[in-house]
């Protein structure tokens, strides 16, 4: 394993992270063991969430790390609530995150959450009221550091200008590279280290893909369009020669491409040891600069079927802590809107970065 730093860290964290939200599908016993498997290999960077499995997840981390916490820095996440029709919704309130974080420790079994991650922006709740309610929890030493997940560009600045923002966690992989139109460019230059999330693509990115043709219905990839899926697998048949030139598997190959990015460390979840050995087996990896080109040349090819209009209906309209339009959507998710929009207004999501297609 090969090791980098985060800002204001004086361990050094590895260079891949281990992503938890899938451990409450497997059970303790396969949860605890795919996590040190992964300890043990070296992956020290550890990331959770209390909605994940509705606890679950920290709960199986917890056991996990029982004995071996000096070894991970953990990060959990805060801002995200259950509405009275049991969605997931924004909730930033003071007493929301010093509630979410205190029954994180908990789970956790832990004193201490290295950082802790607001996990959306919640357009309902002045920063500087979160701020203040991280800032406490530091003072406490209940966090150590703060980060900040799924924020655009704009809000990412606002936040730092107020409090010190060690990572950022978004969408990152060949086939999702908004970020790097403002996102990457403006952390890379304020030290803020991007954690990128599905790196795998939830798993359109490696070779199983082309041995499953159909999913279950829990399975979000059932959702995908066709036209999408399909290029996904066409994305996969021609990087499977680049792999086979570089001794290793396209999963492994699609991690070294986001590990050649600077300041990006991917957070890749498994729930399986040998899929566990197979991620870490990826730093080991040295793919030339030209296949990388390679890789991003095939990739583009597809890369405008993987952003598909997801039509939302807006349930209701309320006001912004600045004034803004806010639309509380089906899913639950609140989004600033034009001013011009309605109740019963159907929107279009891009269902990975979550901005506002248009409006029908």
């Amino acid at each position: 394993m090969f090791y980098t730093r985060i800002r204001n860290f004086n361990r050094e964290v590895s260079v891949i992270g281990f992503g938890t939200r899938s451990l409450s599908k497997v059970g303790t016993k396969a949860g605890v063991k795919a996590v040190r498997r992964a300890l043990d290999l070296g992956m020290n960077l550890v990331d959770t969430a209390p909605n994940y499995g509705s606890g679950e997840a920290e709960s199986i981390l917890g056991e996990a790390i029982k004995h071996r916490r000096q070894e991970v820095i953990l990060c959990t996440k805060a801002g995200l609530a259950v509405d009275e029709e049991g969605r997931h919704t924004q909730d930033s309130r003071p007493d929301a995150i010093r509630e979410t974080a205190e029954g994180s420790l908990q789970r956790l079994h832990i004193e201490r959450i290295d950082i802790l991650t607001i996990h959306y922006a919640d357009p309902m709740v002045r920063p500087e009221e979160t701020i203040g309610a991280l800032q406490e929890l530091i003072e406490e030493g209940k966090v150590f550091q703060v980060g900040v997940s799924n924020f655009d560009r704009q809000t990412i600045e606002e936040w730092t200008e107020q409090v010190d923002i060690v990572t950022t966690q978004a969408h990152y992989n060949l086939l999702l590279r908004d970020i790097e139109e403002d996102i990457l460019p403006f952390c890379r230059q304020r030290q803020v280290t991007v954690l990128g999330y599905m790196p795998l693509f939830i798993g359109l990115l490696t070779e199983r893909l082309l041995e499953e043709e159909e999913f279950g219905p829990e399975d979000v990839r059932s959702q995908m369009p066709e036209q999408m899926m399909q290029g996904c697998r066409e994305v996969i048949r021609r990087l499977r020669g680049i792999a086979q030139d570089n001794d290793c598997t396209v999963a492994q190959l699609a991690l070294a491409w986001v590990l050649s990015k600077e300041g990006v460390l991917p957070l890749v979840g498994s729930t399986k040891v040998p899929q566990v050995e197979e991620n870490a087996e990826a730093v080991d990896l040295d793919v030339g600069g030209e296949a990388l080109k390679e890789m991003e040349r095939v990739a583009s090819e597809v890369e405008a079927k993987v952003h598909f209009p997801m039509p939302m209906k807006v349930e209701k309209l309320t006001k912004g802590y600045d004034g803004s339009t806010v639309g509380v959507l089906t899913m639950g998710f609140k989004v600033r809107l034009p001013p011009s929009a309605r109740k019963g207004d159907t929107v279009l999501i891009d269902p990975w970065t979550g901005k506002i297609i248009e409006k029908q």
